[in-house]
């Protein structure tokens, strides 16, 4: 009984905490669409970036968009966030998809007044299409390059 009594004063008290956190906490605002080219340094290619930025405000931005390479490549969902420090902009993007098993991780860092700088890759694939083990062959790539802001199409 005595127990009963402590969880009907506590519930209250509990539900209060959690409302009073809620009102505090920060509404995500949309700061917009951005495109941008990413130059390989070894001249291998050009991949197009086109991001959806939100903002949870202190600097933290959420990314959402995609990843297009030149050719007959089907574009590649992407996923990050970046963060604002000392005039720059620092960003890490996944990227997957297909043909195969394929996944980018993307290291970005660029000037916040131009929004263009430098990036590094890492990217993990297995374009492998006969039978094992030619299937079953996994590859890594490092790159880096060049990210410049673009007009988006």
């Amino acid at each position: 009984m005595r127990t009963l009594k402590y969880i009907y004063l506590l519930l209250p008290l509990m539900i209060l905490c959690i409302c009073v956190n809620m009102a505090d906490a920060q509404e995500a605002k949309y700061i917009g669409e951005f495109c941008f080219t990413m130059t390989s340094s070894f001249g291998s290619s050009v991949e197009t970036l086109q991001v959806g930025v939100l903002s949870y405000g202190e600097g933290h931005l959420p990314l959402d968009g995609k990843v297009t390479v030149e050719g007959p490549f089907l574009p590649k969902p992407t996923h990050g966030s970046a963060m604002l420090f000392n005039g720059s902009v620092l960003a890490t993007l996944t990227a997957a998809g297909a043909p195969g098993t394929f996944s980018k991780t993307y290291y970005l860092q660029g000037d916040l007044a131009t929004l263009s700088g430098i990036y590094t890759v890492i990217e993990f694939y297995n374009i492998g299409t006969g039978p094992p083990p030619q299937r079953n062959q996994y590859f890594t790539l490092t790159d880096n390059g060049t990210i410049t802001r673009i007009t988006c199409p």
